[in-house]
Order: C-alpha cells, then sequence, then structure tokens
C-alpha cells in the first residue's frame, strides 16, 4: 500500500482532516475523550 489507501484510491490529493479520521484539528487524536469540564457540576438525584 504505497501509492493507495486503505480504501483502494490512488493518493491523488492529500486525505482531509476527516478521511484522516480527525474532525476538525489535525493535532487533536481522533479517539480523543471529550474535553473534562473545569468542575464537575453537583450531582442532583433525578
Amino acid at each position: 500500500m504505497d501509492s493507495f489507501t486503505g480504501f483502494g484510491k490512488p493518493l491523488s490529493k492529500p486525505l482531509s482532516y476527516k478521511e484522516r479520521g480527525f474532525e476538525f484539528s489535525p493535532f487533536r487524536p481522533p479517539l480523543a475523550p471529550p474535553p473534562v469540564p473545569l468542575f464537575d457540576p453537583p450531582s442532583v438525584p433525578l
């Protein structure tokens, strides 16, 4: 798989961030957990 991607398409153009597995930023890991809030809201019983 030198000149072909895993999908069998020739690398005619650079993959976009979404095609590489990124959502928006190329520096954010694709499987990163959601950002942790600065403080947890008090747990309110339903």
